[in-house]
């Protein structure tokens, strides 16, 4: 009865030491694939940094180009910025206006939808590409449409800024609504009785000349 007793002492002092390396063998691997995993993450926001670091550079490379007339550069960094960093609004922007002017109008008419969609609630987006669509109409009258649902969308964003009703202004007369045309301007000296542009265009519109 005592060797018994004595021999089961032995074995579960044997498992207890079998138990014991196997944890110590386990926790190791598992410390091991805990740090691959935060390796793992913090390689992939630092790449994710760099994109970004990356897609700016180019962004500004593109608007030097642009500032100084080489649009054909423009584009390509402007697109070398998307390809790092899509969603930013300000890189389609860009590239839209750019698309404009070379009267790439489907290319320029893709970008400025991308733009929108991306931001359509920042009125600065919103802006910039009323300035797009007007160059665009320029080119094919249809996208006068396009430029006046956005500046009256701008309004909407922006209703005492009295430089949007004189950009409307700007747009109804080119689209010969004279009488809207007047009701924007009188809006925009309503709004800021000193402006000194749009008391003069209201003063020579058609409208007060009868």
């Amino acid at each position: 009865m005592v060797k018994k007793k004595k021999f089961q002492k032995k074995v579960s002092e044997y498992q207890s030491i079998k138990v014991s390396k196997k944890e110590r063998t386990t926790l190791p691997l598992r410390k091991k694939v805990l740090l691959a995993v935060i390796l793992l993450i913090t390689l992939h926001f630092a790449l994710c940094t760099f994109n970004l670091f990356l897609a700016d550079t180019s962004f500004n490379n593109g608007g030097k180009a642009k500032r100084y007339g080489f649009y054909e550069q423009a584009v390509q960094d402007y697109r070398s910025a998307i390809s790092l960093n899509p969603h930013e609004p300000r890189y389609h922007r860009e590239l839209a206006s750019v698309l404009a002017r070379l009267e790439r109008v489907e290319e320029a008419e893709r970008e400025a939808e991308i733009t929108y969609n991306l931001n359509p609630k920042n009125s600065l987006t919103v802006r910039s590409l009323i300035s797009t669509y007007v160059d665009l109409a320029e080119i094919d009258p249809k996208y006068r449409t396009r430029a006046e649902e956005l500046i009256a969308e701008a309004i909407n964003q922006q209703p005492t800024n009295p430089q949007l009703y004189y950009e409307q202004a700007l747009m109804f007369f080119k689209a010969e609504k004279d009488e809207e045309a007047t009701e924007a301007l009188k809006k925009a000296v309503e709004l800021k009785p000193d402006y000194r542009k749009a008391k003069e265009l209201l003063q020579s519109s058609p409208q007060n000349q009868h």
